[in-house]
């Protein structure tokens, strides 16, 4: 099963349009379904959905057909939903700062300071977590 799963991983990276769809119906379901349990109720699930099938897409020239393709899409919709909750995160805090000289309620120096730390800490736990082997981080 790997070999074959390298060689669709290697003519899709090579612009294969038939390869791509096979490997988009292949894996869609299970992405779907990830990023609706991971984003629970986000109103832009379904936009992660496409943005996490993208990056597989565009990705699968580092497939190297050590796991099944199914597991390597799993890591890729994990760094995925995570760059983008970080992302969105960090426009929060950043549309907060903006508006908190007009809004009652907003937080105070020491409370933005704390939720830049985390999204910061997020950020750094992330990449020391991208640096375990993969035979390791899918376990």
């Amino acid at each position: 099963m790997a070999g074959r799963d390298l060689e669709l991983a290697r003519r899709v990276a090579g612009g294969d349009r038939r390869a791509a769809e096979e490997l988009a119906v292949r894996l869609y379901e299970r992405v779907r379904a990830a990023c609706r349990y991971l984003a629970g109720a986000h109103p832009d699930w379904e936009d992660l959905v496409q943005n996490v099938m993208i990056e597989i897409l565009s990705s699968t020239a580092s497939y190297q057909g050590e796991a099944p393709l199914e597991a390597w899409a799993q890591t890729i919709v994990m760094r995925t939903l995570w760059r983008q909750i970080r992302r969105r995160e960090r426009y929060a805090i950043l549309i907060h700062a903006f508006q908190g000289a007009d809004t009652k309620g907003d937080l105070d120096g020491r409370a933005q300071e704390q939720a830049a730390d985390a999204v910061s800490l997020r950020a750094r736990i992330a990449r020391c977590l991208d640096r375990i082997p993969y035979a390791q981080r899918t376990c």
